[in-house]
C-alpha cells in the first residue's frame, strides 16, 4: 500500500507546473463534486476498501495568486466498503460516511504561496450489527482527527492550481462502540501520534485530480483495547463548478 501510494506522489510531483498570475477576475470560491477510490488498512491484520467509488460533495476557496488571505474547504463523503480479515472473515455493504473541513491563512512568495492553518475529520463506518463470514459480529466505529495543515499553493495560468500539504496530527480519537455485545463496553482510545499527505492538480477551473493520505500509529490502551497503526488511501477526480 505504502509503494502504491508514494509512487502516486511522485507522478504527481513529476508534473510541471509553473508559476502565473491568474487573470483578477478568476474565480476562487468554488463547489465541487468527487468521485474516488478509498483504502483503508491495519497492516497484517484487516482491511476496507470502497466496493465502488467513495462520491464527495463540498466547497473550496484557496484564493487569488499574489494574494494574502484565509483559505478553506469543506466536504461531505459517502461510500460502501468490503471489510476483510484472514482471522475473523469479511463482510460487505459498509455505509462509510464522514466530513472534512479545514481553514487555513495562506501568505503569498514569488513563486508559491505557503499556507498554516487547523483542520478537522470525522469518518463513521455504520458497521455494527452484522456476522462476518465466519460468524465473528462487527460493531460501528467513529475516527476523529484534529490536526494542522501546512503546505505550498501554486496558481497557474487558467484558473488551475497544484497544492501540496502535510497534515499533522494534533489528536485523533477512535471510538469502538461494542456495547450491544455481551462482556463488551463502548471504548474510545486517544490516537497521538500520524500524519497526512495530500497533492492536488488542477490544470483549469473545471477539473482536479488529487491523493489523500493517512498514516496514524498506535493508539494508547483502554479497556485492555487499543487501536494498531492504520493508513487511509484516498485517489480520485474532481469536478469544479
Amino acid at each position: 500500500m505504502k509503494s502504491f501510494v508514494f509512487g502516486g506522489i511522485s507522478i504527481l510531483m513529476g508534473t510541471s507546473v509553473y508559476a502565473e498570475t491568474i487573470p483578477v477576475n478568476a474565480n476562487s470560491d468554488r463547489y465541487f463534486i468527487e468521485l474516488y477510490s478509498y483504502g483503508y488498512e491495519e497492516p497484517s491484520l484487516m482491511t476496507k476498501d470502497s466496493e465502488i467509488a467513495f462520491f464527495s460533495l463540498g466547497w473550496q476557496d484557496y484564493g487569488m495568486a499574489g494574494s494574502d488571505g484565509f483559505i478553506g474547504n469543506a466536504r461531505y463523503f459517502y461510500g460502501t466498503t468490503k471489510y476483510a480479515s484472514t482471522s475473523t472473515g469479511t463482510t460487505s455493504g459498509d455505509p462509510t460516511s464522514g466530513v472534512q473541513a479545514e481553514l487555513a491563512y495562506k501568505w503569498s512568495m514569488t513563486d508559491y504561496d505557503l499556507f498554516a492553518g487547523l483542520g478537522y475529520r470525522q469518518l463513521f463506518d455504520d458497521w455494527g450489527g452484522k456476522q462476518s463470514s465466519t460468524g465473528h459480529w462487527s460493531y460501528d466505529r467513529r475516527s476523529k482527527y484534529l490536526y494542522a495543515p501546512i503546505g505550498i499553493l501554486n496558481h497557474i495560468e487558467g484558473g488551475g492550481y497544484f497544492k501540496g500539504q502535510l497534515n499533522y496530527l494534533i489528536e485523533g480519537t477512535q471510538t469502538s462502540y461494542l456495547g450491544y455485545l455481551s462482556g463488551y463496553s463502548d471504548t474510545t482510545n486517544t490516537q497521538n501520534s500520524g500524519y497526512g499527505l495530500e497533492l492536488e492538480y488542477s490544470p483549469n477551473e473545471k477539473y482536479a485530480v488529487f491523493m489523500r493520505y493517512w498514516d496514524i500509529e498506535d493508539s494508547t490502551v483502554n479497556n485492555s483495547m487499543y487501536e494498531p497503526n492504520n493508513t487511509t488511501t484516498e485517489l480520485g477526480f474532481k469536478w469544479l463548478f
